[in-house]
């Protein structure tokens, strides 16, 4: 069974690692600027995740919000505890939106791209945005920096463990595979003592210039760049590659 399908479930949202409400807060405020849409516009929270993001839009910046995800699990906890009237929380798959020239802007936030194998199946997920937007619509993709990844998950915090309940915890490893440019962490639960599951990511994080051409051929263009949530500009350094890009 592929990763996505085992990781995403409530039992490891610990691991994860969600934002606290103010730096959720300071996200949602970030995609709003980098946005700048009009009151009432249609956005996609593409992996939508538990909602977070999908509900501040709609309550604090006025946007009707559909917040995609394919985790059954995630999505009935977005249903109660990021719930909107002017959000809708759907079921699917990111290669295959479904929702032809809907949205003004779509997001794709916290390190959801890259997921497949295939880089062809990764252009999809790009061609399925495109076609998911008007024209002129807006395209903001949030993912790890890798150098980043790589000097604090890998060299400096390679090992973790996350206290879920008594006599129960994750232990967590962090990897990167330089051949084929991808990010991994297992991740394994212990309950008494004795391992019970595991599961983990492996994900394939692009380079700029990569996801320039992917995004090219896909039918849209970048217009700015990020290395986080402040707009500070992007380096090696930065935590995020966050990219804005316009469909023509």
């Amino acid at each position: 069974m592929t990763w996505y399908k085992t990781f995403y479930t409530e039992a490891f949202i610990p691991v994860v690692g969600y934002p606290s409400p103010e730096e959720t807060d300071r996200q949602v405020n970030f995609i709003a600027r980098a946005l700048k849409l009009r009151v009432g516009a249609h956005v996609l929270d593409l992996c939508c995740g538990l909602g977070r993001h999908a509900k501040g839009l709609a309550a604090t910046h006025g946007l009707y919000v559909t917040g995609l995800d394919l985790s059954k699990e995630y999505l009935e906890l977005a249903r109660t505890r990021f719930r909107h009237d002017n959000v809708e929380y759907v079921e699917g798959d990111m290669r295959e939106i479904g929702m032809v020239g809907k949205f003004d802007a779509v997001i794709n936030m916290f390190t959801s791209f890259g997921f497949f194998e295939e880089d062809a199946e990764n252009q999809k997920v790009l061609n399925s945005v495109a076609k998911a937007l008007k024209p002129g619509g807006l395209f903001l993709l949030d993912v790890e920096n890798k150098f980043y990844f790589v000097a604090v998950s890998v060299l400096r915090d390679r090992k973790f463990k996350v206290d879920t309940a008594p006599g129960e915890w994750i232990e967590c490893e962090h990897s990167y595979d330089m051949i084929k440019e991808r990010e991994k962490m297992t991740a394994n639960m212990y309950r008494e003592g004795n391992l019970v599951f595991r599961t983990g990511y492996d994900i394939r994080l692009y380079s700029i210039s990569e996801l320039s051409q992917m995004i090219a051929k896909a039918g849209m263009k970048i217009e700015n760049i990020w290395g986080d949530y402040d707009m500070s500009n992007c380096d090696a350094t930065s935590r995020r590659v966050i990219l804005l890009a316009r469909k023509a």
